[in-house]
């Protein structure tokens, strides 16, 4: 639904990958939530219990742990979050050279240079590599580091217990309840701990995604009748430029067709006559001026109006086709006519036949 220029803007393959792959990692992200929430919920418990039994002990403990995971994420956070902005970044260059490679197929046969695109896909796909080994070695050290802090604490816990009192009867119980705890305090923390490194990781995702859906969705609705074209088509001093250009595309344009007229426009590449036609069909909006048919200033309505006016009432062919694979030759003209809600089957045969397609209806 965003406007012709919004894709102008943005890169296929960064698209493809926020509509599959970020919602895949953003799907994950919000399962380690859960990990996180319930994984805190267990040692929030645990360390109440410790509390109760053994208040004095149970702070030593709490905050050796609580230290030792702080100094880790503080040593890992920036690291990860790198890592993160150069996966979603790697994952959109792979799309792209795939696109290109798979697009240009023929220009790299022809031109043997088969190797030059798949060295330009294999770099991203090593980086994701590499991050992904980074990730997977980061995320198996908490492990390794609790359990040297629990062994570290427990022995401190015994010092603690030992110089409060001297009678074994009351130290073993207790030694007994944190050791127990411990046991199950471990693999908790970990995950807690892996937990918020994937979530770390997955910043950039959150990040890309609230982007996309805090864009302005047009309004579907329109009034716009179907025109017919009785008299003229005028365009009145149009002026426009693609955004970041240093250069007007087009500036203070007046234009005229009347009825019945063939006109062509000519020009070198690059001087503007795809951007003008865009205009014209109201595929672009002007930055100044207007377009007007028969009264009705095209450039001043909304997208969806636009949308209809072309679907309804303007033929424009395509620099370059796109027939959709999964569709007969038949119901690839018949979708284009469904657009404008005029699904003739015998008309769409017709335009077949008179192309010397007929024969060729059925195929894919």
């Amino acid at each position: 639904h965003q406007p012709y220029i919004f894709h102008l803007e943005r890169n296929s393959a960064q698209l493809i990958r926020n509509t599959t792959m970020e919602v895949h990692h953003f799907s994950a992200t919000l399962a380690q939530l859960l990990i996180f929430s319930s994984e805190l919920m267990v040692i929030v418990g645990i360390g109440a219990l410790f509390i109760v039994v053994e208040p004095i002990g149970s702070l030593v403990i709490v905050l050796t742990l609580g230290f030792a995971s702080w100094l880790f994420q503080n040593i890992t956070k920036n690291r990860i979050e790198a890592w993160g902005n150069i996966r979603q970044l790697s994952d959109e260059k792979r799309i792209q050279h795939l696109q290109q490679g798979l697009g240009g197929v023929k220009d790299a046969k022809v031109l043997g240079r088969e190797k030059e695109f798949l060295n330009q896909f294999e770099y991203p796909n090593r980086r994701l590599a590499l991050i992904a080994r980074n990730m997977a070695t980061v995320q198996g050290l908490p492990r390794l580091w609790l359990e040297l802090i629990a062994v570290i604490s427990l022995v401190l816990l015994i010092v603690f217990l030992v110089n409060q009192s001297d009678q074994l009867t009351e130290i073993i119980p207790i030694l007994g309840l944190f050791a127990a705890g411990a046991f199950r305090l471990m693999p908790s923390s970990n995950r807690l701990i892996s937990a918020i490194q994937q979530m770390r990781f997955s910043i950039p995702i959150v990040q890309t995604l609230a982007e996309e859906f805090l864009l302005d969705i047009p309004s579907s609705d329109t009034n716009l009748s179907s025109i017919e074209f009785e008299d003229l088509i005028e365009v009145k001093e149009i002026s426009f430029s693609y955004p970041n250009a240093k250069v007007l595309a087009l500036n203070n344009i007046n234009f005229k067709i009347k009825k019945g007229e063939t006109v062509g426009i000519i020009g070198e590449s690059g001087s503007g006559k795809t951007t003008f036609l865009h205009l014209l069909a109201g595929i672009l909006g002007s930055d100044e001026g207007s377009v007007v048919l028969d009264g009705t200033e095209v450039s001043k309505l909304n997208e969806a109006a636009r949308d209809h006016l072309r679907a309804s009432d303007i033929g424009y062919v395509f620099q370059s086709f796109n027939l959709l694979q999964g569709f007969t030759c038949l119901e690839n003209i018949m979708l284009a006519m469904s657009f404008a809600g005029k699904v003739n089957e015998a008309r769409a045969k017709e335009l077949l036949d008179r192309v010397g397609l007929s024969h060729r209806l059925a195929h894919f």
